[in-house]
């Protein structure tokens, strides 16, 4: 292991590691999920923002304020999910 910067010391303390990497896989689940489903997405929610959480769509709308919303509502946490804008057009093979 290499050694940690001086800038980085205590950069971690008080953070539940565990929780972190919990979060981490939870999201990687979702972002496969949102891929796996995209084609039903975009027929159920044109050119909308679709939040995800546990792979189930939590929330959804035109107005990405009104989703986080939706989601706070439900007492989860905006930032633990994965909020895309599903376009009903496949923008992908533009290349950025």
């Amino acid at each position: 292991m290499t050694a940690q910067p001086a800038w980085a010391a205590g950069l971690l303390d008080g953070i539940d590691r565990e929780e972190v990497i919990k979060g981490m896989k939870r999201t990687g689940h979702d972002l496969a999920w949102f891929s796996e489903h995209r084609t039903r997405l975009r027929r159920e929610h044109p050119d909308e923002f679709v939040a995800v959480h546990d792979r189930k769509v939590i929330a959804s709308g035109m107005d990405l304020g009104e989703v986080r919303e939706r989601i706070q509502k439900k007492g989860l946490d905006p930032g633990k999910c994965v909020i895309q804008l599903v376009t009903l057009v496949d923008y992908s093979w533009l290349g950025y």
